[in-house]
Order: structure tokens, then sequence, then C-alpha cells
């Protein structure tokens, strides 16, 4: 399926804009301060591509967003995941927009880990569940073990020998 009309990612001064623009909007983007004559350019995309590259993408964002024309500042996952990190609380960030991050300074790893929450699809009739970390590794290692029939010694020697472990390797994990 080809892009419909002026959708697409622009370079500006000072980073990349996203534009979602039909053809049928292009009366709309005549109306945008410094777009005039777009409708008569022979190669919107290039035309955009030279005009837009003059000013800042919040600029254009704003003046675009004025007249009705989806525009926004294309940010990386850095800039996301610091704008939109919060303690892990159990919960999705869904109020946050498209992207929220849970940080869990006491994560079961033994390191403070963010991560992305679980919502990239929003369902209209079900409920949005967080994902909590898992136990921490090696957590149930000696319950399990007994539960197979060894005894407290011979467990021990497990441990001992690195037969079994009770959390990660020093290797395991970047430090």
């Amino acid at each position: 399926m080809k892009h419909p009309g002026e959708t697409h990612f622009y370079a500006t001064k000072d980073g990349n804009l996203f534009i979602d623009a039909s053809e049928q909007e292009l009366i709309k983007l005549e109306r945008v301060p410094g777009l005039a004559g777009i409708s008569e350019a022979k190669d919107k995309k290039a035309f955009l591509t030279e005009v837009l590259s003059g000013e800042s993408a919040d600029h254009w964002a704003q003046a675009l967003r004025e007249q009705d024309i989806a525009a926004v500042r294309s940010v990386g996952i850095a800039e996301l995941r610091e704008r939109y990190t919060r303690p892990a609380d159990g919960k999705v960030g869904i109020d946050l927009g498209s992207y929220a991050f849970s940080s869990y300074r006491d994560h079961p790893s033994g390191h403070a880990v963010t991560i992305i929450d679980h919502y990239s699809i929003r369902p209209s009739r079900a409920q949005i569940i967080a994902q909590t970390p898992t136990e921490r590794l090696g957590r149930s290692t000696t319950e399990i073990v007994a539960g197979l029939g060894y005894t407290d010694e011979q467990i021990a020697t497990m441990l001992n020998d690195k037969v079994i472990g009770t959390g990660w390797g020093k290797e395991y994990l970047p430090s």
C-alpha cells in the first residue's frame, strides 16, 4: 500500500518531524505560513523537505497542528524513557500516552531495571494487566530440590559444588 499524501518523516533544523497529511489536506497545507505553493509543486515531498529544513521541528509541528494537520517532533527511545519513566506500581501507564516505563529499583535480578510497560495493543473489551517481575532466580531452588526427595545435607553439597544455585551467577548479568 502506498503512503497517502505527505505521510513521511522530514528533517528540520533541529531534528525530525513526522507529518501525516492526505492529498485532500493540501488546502490546509497551503494555509501554513511558509508552505504556500505546495499545491502547485510537482514533487511535494521535495518541496516539504526543502522548506521544513529551515525551521525547528517544534515550530513546524505547532504551525501544522494549528491547521489541523497531524504533526509531531520525532524523539528517540532514550528521551521517551527519560520522560515517561515512573516507579513500578503494578499498573500499566496508559495515562502517559503511547509509551510508559516502569522502573524497578529492587528487581529480582539484583539490579535496577527499567522496562517498557505492556500495552502496545489496547483492547476495547479487555483489561490490560501489568506484568510483574518473577521471583528472584534461584529463590525456590532448595524447596524444589527438597520436594524431589533430596535431604538438606545433599542440597548443601549440591550448592557447595555449584550443581544448583540460589541466585544469578557472577557472570550471568553485566554489572
